[in-house]
């Protein structure tokens, strides 16, 4: 199985669209983790054959007809999955409440957004992963995640724009 991760795109629809592009044949989902929730609708409803996940981030205001939803929990071959962005639990002055809550809705993956630099740790059972910004970057640059699950394995990686391993 393979998921792509995309978060703070910042109306930066087209960046987001194109990195879908380039690996929708092989791609069975796509979680979007806030700050930009429109582009998330317009790029999910260009790719129908792919499963989309989203929540909305201290940016969205909602989208008409959609829900809103700030967390939640996917399960996926194997693994629980909490997509969250992260500024209810203060990302950006460490993880530690974000950890907490992970385990305690026992997700073995938490993945968040809003620092908009990639990150990929893991603390105990919890594998924890920021894919960057697809949008507005802080390091540099603009970038997503890449995870796939090979026998029972999840492999996490990064991405920039032009699909280069980071």
């Amino acid at each position: 199985m393979k998921i792509l991760v995309f978060s703070d795109s910042h109306a930066h629809y087209k960046e987001m669209r194109d990195a879908i592009a380039r690996h929708a044949a092989t791609t069975d989902a796509v979680f979007f983790l806030g700050d930009g929730y429109r582009d998330f609708v317009r790029v999910r409803d260009e790719f129908s054959t792919i499963a989309f996940y989203g929540v909305l981030g201290n940016c969205d205001f909602g989208v008409m007809g959609e829900p809103m939803v700030y967390e939640r929990i996917v399960s996926l071959d194997g693994f629980r999955f909490l997509l969250m962005h992260g500024h209810r639990f203060h990302v950006k002055s460490g993880l530690e409440t974000a950890i907490a809550y992970a385990k305690a809705k026992e997700a073995n993956v938490l993945l968040y957004g809003h620092t908009h630099l990639p990150a990929d740790d893991v603390d105990g059972d919890v594998r924890i992963f920021n894919p960057g910004s697809v949008g507005e970057y802080a390091n540099g640059r603009r970038s997503y995640g890449i995870l796939q699950t090979v026998k029972g394995v999840l492999v996490c990686s990064h991405a920039d724009l032009s699909g280069d391993k980071m």
